[in-house]
């Protein structure tokens, strides 16, 4: 015989017995009485566990609910094959972690063990950002901690009102297109369409352009030698930058950030920005662009932004204005562009804050009036944030390479063989 042992998780007792329990005994009915074998098996109710039986295979299937402490220290002290966690983004992943520690452990190995065990999920849509966003797209739970990465596989359904929904000739007529009314845009996402969600009080700023697996490169980018670093720079106390090139096909790369708290912009330059340029991009051509107010004097000292920039042989020019949605759609652009080598812009995996701000916590709040706000949130991402959209900005509307005679100077010294000098570290633009 072939024995197995299996446990069927929900989070709560009601949906356990109104949706998961039903389908099941809707797909595998019982045996009508303890005698008779018309069925695949037998169900005990007190047990809550179907015992199923056909052909050479006999396996239990223990129904469980997590919403008491009790079921939750119950699952956790069974001997089991695998499991089958329904409607997953309901239940905590630290949960379904556990549970996958008792996997594997029945039938014992001196009975023959089994030829495979674990978990088996399913789930809508979880919240963007959230731990089950984080399972499913492979991403580290903790950051910083690689061995946080849950190892699953993940399969996504198309869209219901796609071309290759697969559940169609079970579904009435227009079936998807009758539930989408009335709904709004992020329910009709999450449970039509299939994608991630976004929170009741945040919303990510670019939930529907961002897609870690596309725009985020699995490893580290190399620089181009002897291209331009174009670097956006949102200047203050909290400081921001977000250093990129692009490749002569035209492609984005973005390579490095920079975000800084509580720093006077002498000494981010001094101990960071310049480093970093000389550092990683030696040689290459570097054009700053900067938050328009920037060029404005300050109130304590008078002094501007950009003077002190000059003062490091960083040449400035103003982004076309500071309006945060420009910003905004620059980046969108960006993410949106596709080219014949991939998306039109990449991103370092060292780009953290970037990263997570793309993902995540660059927001719009949601007022006291239930509408959200028409510009991004200020918080600890929000400044390389939108350094990033400063760049973008110049980098939609007017990079061009030919544009610097510096980039010119640049490229003919490099193919010079009679240069009588060393290039500097970094040409500032």
């Amino acid at each position: 015989m072939r024995r197995s042992r299996w446990a069927v998780v929900r989070n709560t007792k009601e949906q356990l017995k109104d949706t998961t329990l039903r389908t099941w005994l809707d797909w595998l009915p019982p045996n009508s009485s303890l005698t008779v074998s018309d069925g695949w098996g037998q169900w005990k109710e007190v047990e809550r566990t179907f015992y199923l039986e056909f052909d050479d295979v006999r396996a239990e299937i223990l129904f469980r609910a997590l919403d008491k402490p009790e079921d939750v220290s119950k699952l956790l002290s069974l001997e089991l094959t695998g499991a089958w966690f329904n409607e997953c983004r309901e239940i905590d992943v630290v949960l379904f972690n556990r549970a996958y520690e008792r996997c594997g452990r029945y039938p014992s190995v001196r009975n023959g063990g089994s030829a495979w065990s674990g978990i088996i999920a399913d789930t809508n849509a979880p919240v963007m950002g959230s731990d089950w966003y984080k399972v499913i797209e492979g991403l580290p739970l903790v950051d910083d901690q690689p061995n946080s990465v849950v190892p699953v596989v993940s399969y996504k359904q198309p869209s219901g009102m796609s071309a290759e929904a697969e559940n169609l000739p079970n579904l009435t007529p227009g079936y998807y297109q009758d539930k989408a009314r009335g709904k709004t845009q992020d329910e009709i996402d999450v449970y039509i369409h299939g994608i991630y969600g976004v929170s009741d009080y945040l919303k990510p700023v670019f939930a529907r352009q961002f897609k870690h697996k596309h725009h985020v490169s699995t490893t580290p980018l190399k620089v181009i030698p002897g291209a331009p670093v174009i670097v956006g720079i949102d200047p203050g106390l909290s400081f921001g930058a977000a250093l990129f090139q692009v490749d002569w096909a035209g492609r984005i790369f973005l390579l490095r950030e920079i975000a800084s708290f509580d720093e006077g912009l002498t000494t981010v330059c001094e101990r960071k920005l310049l480093p970093l340029l000389r550092n990683t991009f030696p040689g290459c051509p570097v054009i700053t662009v900067i938050d328009p107010a920037g060029f404005n004097r300050s109130s304590n000292d008078e002094k501007r932004a950009t003077d002190i920039l000059r003062s490091h042989k960083l040449r400035c020019r103003p982004a076309d204005n500071n309006d945060p949605d420009s910003r905004v759609q620059a980046l969108r652009q960006l993410l949106d562009g596709w080219t014949p080598d991939g998306p039109k812009i990449l991103i370092d995996p060292s780009c953290k804050m970037l990263i997570s701000g793309f993902m995540v916590n660059y927001v719009f709040q949601k007022h006291r009036s239930g509408q959200f706000s028409p510009t991004p949130s200020k918080n600890e991402y929000s400044h390389v944030m939108d350094a990033a959209g400063y760049a973008a900005m110049y980098l939609t509307h007017g990079f061009r390479y030919e544009d610097a005679t510096a980039i010119d100077e640049y490229r003919a010294a490099v193919n010079s063989q009679q240069q009588s000098q060393p290039m500097d570290s970094y040409t500032g633009y």
